[in-house]
Formats: structure tokens, C-alpha cells, sequence
């Protein structure tokens, strides 16, 4: 899943309009980074797409620093998030609101941002800091599939299974605020074998199935997802 998210990392900038009922909760800054941090995060993109994840985070550096530091001052102001879509921009927008405090949505680049960070120390196999990374992104966005789908992996590569069933769960409940349907599609698919593997883990074989064959209605041509049922089959005749 990581690698598939290259060629669809929203890098794009511009205001996102807070309808008025999201205004009074948080403001959102759809333009949080320039386009020189678009620029750095397009290159680290590339350059680990090329194996060079050591690069990349270099090229990162500055703009993580950046976001980091905004990150850290809107948290002393309230709550904090950011947009990877519009759509949860201005859900995101309405949550302070119901706590009574200030908040702020920042734009989707700082989301891309950390994703590509954690996508780098995995290819480095920095595993704490991979799941370190994507904890930091999953609070700041969350209620985005494909970034718990992300979690759940780093967390099951870290030996902590019972948190990786937690979020490819979660990254199930939240497939439905996905961009579009075939986006939902590929949430759900994905959450669904990562649930899967997990109860093969736990010898859950009926559980396993199960998810599999969930994945397989959003995703009929899934090679891992047809692979793992065969493989449940023969355990099944030991």
C-alpha cells in the first residue's frame, strides 16, 4: 500500500472553504506549505520511489521542521489536524467545536509530508520511527483509511499485533469518507486483508476466510487475497 500511494499524493494547494458552522470551531489552511514544500516533497517522493530513501528524508528535512513547528503551535493553542481531502478538512473542522476549544486544519501537504517520512524509514527499516511517524499522522488525520491501513502494517512489522487488528479495524470504519467510490473500494479491500492476516496470525482460520473473502468483493482481482485463502485451505486439511 505504501508504494501505491505515490502516484496519488495531493500535493496540490489552495483555501478550503469552511462552511460557517466550521468556522467558529477551527480554522482551515488548506495553504499551509509553499510551493517550495511541494517541491521537496515531490523530490523525496521520487527519489524513494528510485530506492534512495535516505535521500529522500535529506531532501525532506526542512519541510518536516517547518510543519513540525506549526504542528507544535497550533497544540498549544487547541487541537490540530490536517486535510488530506476536503471532506474531512471540514469534518475535522467541526471537532474542536464540540470540546470547546480552538483548533486548526492545516493543508494536505503536511499530511503527504509525514506520510512520505514514514514511508522512507520503513524502506530504511527504522521501524520504531516509521510507527512513531505514522502514530504523529494518524492523530493529525484521523479518520483517514488509507493512513490506518499504513499503521496497521507498521505496527504488525513492530511486534504489536493487537494494535495492528485496531487499526486496520479502524481503517475499515473509515473507508466510507474515502474520495470516491472506487477509493472506498480499495480501503475497505486493503483493511479487509490486513485484517485477514492478522487472524491467520491468531489461527483464526474461519475469521481469516472471512475477511478475505470481504476483500475479494472490492477487489475480485487480488492475487494476495486468493493466495491466503488457498493457503487457508490447505492448513485446514492438516
Amino acid at each position: 500500500m505504501f508504494k501505491a500511494a505515490f502516484a496519488t499524493i495531493a500535493v496540490g494547494l489552495g483555501l478550503i472553504a469552511a462552511p460557517s458552522w466550521a468556522k467558529t470551531a477551527a480554522e482551515i489552511h488548506a495553504g499551509s506549505g509553499s510551493a517550495s514544500d511541494k517541491a521537496a516533497i515531490a523530490t523525496a517522493s521520487e527519489l524513494i520511489a528510485r530506492k534512495q530513501p535516505a535521500q529522500g528524508l535529506e531532501a525532506l528535512a526542512p519541510v518536516l521542521a517547518r510543519f513540525d513547528a506549526q504542528v507544535a503551535e497550533a497544540k498549544a493553542r487547541g487541537m490540530v489536524f490536517c486535510g488530506p481531502t476536503m471532506m474531512e478538512a471540514v469534518l475535522y473542522a467541526a471537532m474542536p467545536g464540540t470540546q470547546k476549544k480552538d483548533g486548526v486544519v492545516l493543508g494536505p501537504e503536511v499530511c503527504d509530508a509525514y506520510f512520505v517520512q514514514s514511508y522512507a524509514l520503513v524502506e530504511l527499516g527504522r521501524k520504531p520511527e516509521a510507527l512513531a511517524a505514522l502514530q504523529k499522522l494518524t492523530a493529525l488525520a484521523p479518520m483517514h483509511a488509507h493512513y490506518f491501513v499504513e499503521l496497521g502494517f507498521t505496527y504488525r512489522i513492530n511486534g504489536q499485533d493487537d494494535k495492528a487488528m485496531e487499526a486496520y479495524r479502524a481503517a475499515l470504519g473509515h473507508a466510507e469518507l474515502a474520495e470516491d467510490e472506487a477509493a472506498k473500494k480499495r480501503m475497505r479491500a486493503a483493511a479487509n486483508r490486513g485484517i485477514g492476516y492478522m487472524l491467520i496470525e491468531a489461527r483464526d482460520l474461519e475469521g481469516a476466510e472471512k475477511a478475505y473473502r470481504e476483500s475479494l468483493k472490492d477487489d475480485p482481482e487480488s492475487e494476495i487475497a486468493r493466495n491466503e485463502l488457498q493457503f487457508i485451505a490447505e492448513q485446514r486439511q492438516h
